[in-house]
């Protein structure tokens, strides 16, 4: 992924280099830490550790980051379709600078299965993702990616430098 992301995806050079930083990353990650130092010699067991923990310090920000994306949460089959994920963990990861991100939501329309069995109609239920994208990207960026990855992506909508965060939307 960490390759596509940087020279294949139909984005704008800005948009996948964000991207880029959080494929390649996560690949980093996974990597490093699947990686064992089963080394005889004691030196090269030594700067194997230290290299391995180089490496998570770089890119332990990715845990963060997936942690702040929207999952399905209990409920789903009485209605709770809004996976929103974690506004403030994006905003950390912004602060620090470890990762230059912006909360976004994006908008599933799933089909009703029983509905569509029985008298096809374009009726949905939606489901309110949220993620933290780069903060290069455009919505109609974000909506393209989320098209490439499902079929139900409908659009996504942003937060912007001049937005109040959707934290504070929600108590006005």
């Amino acid at each position: 992924m960490c390759q596509i992301a940087q020279h294949r995806l139909p984005f704008s050079a800005k948009c996948r280099t964000g991207l880029a930083k959080i494929f390649c990353t996560l690949s980093n990650f996974l990597d490093n830490n699947w990686r064992e130092c089963n080394l005889i010699d004691y030196d090269e067991c030594v700067n194997c550790s230290r290299n391995k923990s180089t490496i998570f310090r770089q890119t332990s920000w990715i845990l963060t980051w997936l942690d702040s994306i929207g999952k399905m949460p209990p409920a789903v089959g009485e209605g709770n379709y809004y996976w929103l994920g974690d506004y403030e963990q994006c905003s950390v990861l912004r602060e620090t600078s470890a990762f230059d991100g912006r909360y976004c939501r994006i908008l599933l329309g799933i089909p009703d299965p029983e509905l569509h069995r029985y008298c096809p109609q374009p009726d949905s239920f939606n489901i309110h993702l949220g993620v933290c994208a780069p903060s290069m990207c455009t919505p109609q960026e974000i909506t393209q990616l989320a098209q490439a990855i499902t079929p139900y992506a409908v659009s996504a909508e942003c937060e912007t430098t001049h937005d109040w965060p959707l934290s504070s939307r929600i108590f006005l």
